[in-house]
């Protein structure tokens, strides 16, 4: 097996770096898409009840939806 995968058990841990990291969510993230167009975009759900729309470029926020009743657990891109 490859070294960055360990097993435990029947459980396997993928040991990857992050290259990283994007500060804005107060809560947990649950899911994150990226889109890679003429502009890449990375989008996330959060236990916070929202989505955030990142400029991949610049690792900001640039789109913060609310107002969701529960937490978010999936998000995709749509065009």
């Amino acid at each position: 097996q490859p070294p960055w995968i360990k097993r435990e058990g029947l459980e396997y841990y993928f040991l990857v770096k992050a290259n990283f990291t994007l500060t804005g969510h107060t809560g947990g993230v649950n899911t994150v898409n990226f889109y890679n167009g003429d502009k890449p975009y990375i989008v996330s759900g959060s236990d916070d009840k929202t989505v955030r729309v990142w400029d991949y470029q610049t690792k900001q926020i640039i789109s913060t939806l609310d107002g969701h009743s529960s937490t978010v657990t999936a998000v995709m891109f749509h065009f």
